[in-house]
C-alpha cells in the first residue's frame, strides 16, 4: 500500500481547520489531565488516519514531530491578501472607520475564537473587488497595491475559510490584540490625565474601551492556550 502524505514546513501549509482539531486535541488532553496524543496529532498535521501513522518509516515519524513542532513555533507574518479557491482575499483596510456592523461582530465573535474562526476571518478578510499597483518608491522591482474589499455580509457561507493558511488567522489575531494593547494603554494614559477634564468625557473613553479590553482578555486566552498547544503567537507583522 503507498501511503502519500506531506509534511507541514510552515503555518502556511497547516490549514484553520487542521489548527481547529489540533486546538481541540490539547484542550481535551488538558482537561482530561493526560498527554497529548502524537499519533494523533501526527495524522492531523500529515491528513491520514491514525491508523496509519504505524505504517510510516520510524525516520519520517520522529522527522514529522521536529518539522512540526518547528513550524508551529515559527513567527506568523500578517498579510494583507490571500488567495483561496481562485479568489484574492484583502485584509480590512480601513480600521479607523469600521462600521457599527463590522465592530460589534468583532467584538461577539472574539469571545470563542476557536467557535468562531471562520466568522472572524469572514469580518477580516473579504473578497477584493477592485485592485490598483503601483511601483514602491524605494523599490522599483516591487510593487505594492491599494484594494477596495467587499461590505461586510454576516451571511456569506464561511466555511470557505476551513483550507485558508492558518498564518493568515492567526496573526490576524495577534494583529488586533497588539493594536487593541496599544489602544487601552493610550487610553489608560489619558484617562491617569484626566482629573482635570470633564468627567463625561472620561466616561465615554471607558465606554469606548470595552469592547477593546474584551478584545485583549479573549485574544490573551488564546495566546495561553496556542502556547499550551506550541504554537507560539508572533508580534512581527508583514504588509504584502
Amino acid at each position: 500500500m503507498n501511503l502519500t502524505y506531506t509534511i507541514p514546513e510552515s503555518k502556511k501549509d497547516i490549514t484553520v481547520k487542521q489548527y481547529l482539531l489540533i486546538s481541540k486535541l490539547y484542550k481535551d488532553a488538558e482537561e482530561n489531565e493526560t498527554e497529548v496524543n502524537e499519533k494523533e496529532l501526527i495524522a492531523l498535521c500529515l491528513k491520514i488516519p491514525v491508523a496509519l501513522v504505524d505504517k510510516l518509516p520510524f525516520e519520517h515519524y520522529n522527522q514529522a514531530i521536529k518539522v512540526i513542532s518547528d513550524a508551529l513555533n515559527r513567527e506568523s507574518t500578517l498579510h494583507l491578501t490571500f488567495g483561496l479557491n481562485g479568489i484574492k482575499y484583502g485584509f480590512i483596510n480601513d480600521l479607523e472607520n469600521m462600521t457599527a456592523g463590522e465592530y460589534g461582530a468583532l467584538d461577539e465573535l472574539v469571545k470563542d475564537t476557536d467557535k468562531n474562526a471562520y466568522k472572524i476571518l469572514n469580518v477580516l478578510y473579504r473578497p477584493i473587488i477592485k485592485e490598483k499597483f503601483y511601483k514602491s518608491w524605494f523599490n522599483r522591482k516591487k510593487k505594492r497595491g491599494r484594494y477596495l474589499i467587499q461590505p461586510f455580509d454576516a451571511s456569506n457561507d464561511v466555511s470557505v475559510f476551513e483550507n485558508a493558511p492558518f498564518e493568515i488567522y492567526e496573526s490576524a489575531l495577534v494583529f488586533f490584540y497588539n493594536l487593541g494593547k496599544d489602544l487601552v494603554k493610550g487610553i489608560q494614559n489619558y484617562m491617569s490625565q484626566a482629573e482635570q477634564k470633564q468627567a463625561t468625557e472620561t466616561q465615554t473613553l471607558q465606554k469606548n474601551g470595552v469592547g477593546i479590553k474584551h478584545l485583549i482578555h479573549t485574544l490573551q486566552q488564546s495566546e495561553l492556550e496556542l502556547k499550551k498547544s506550541n504554537i507560539k503567537l508572533s508580534t512581527k507583522y508583514y504588509l504584502d
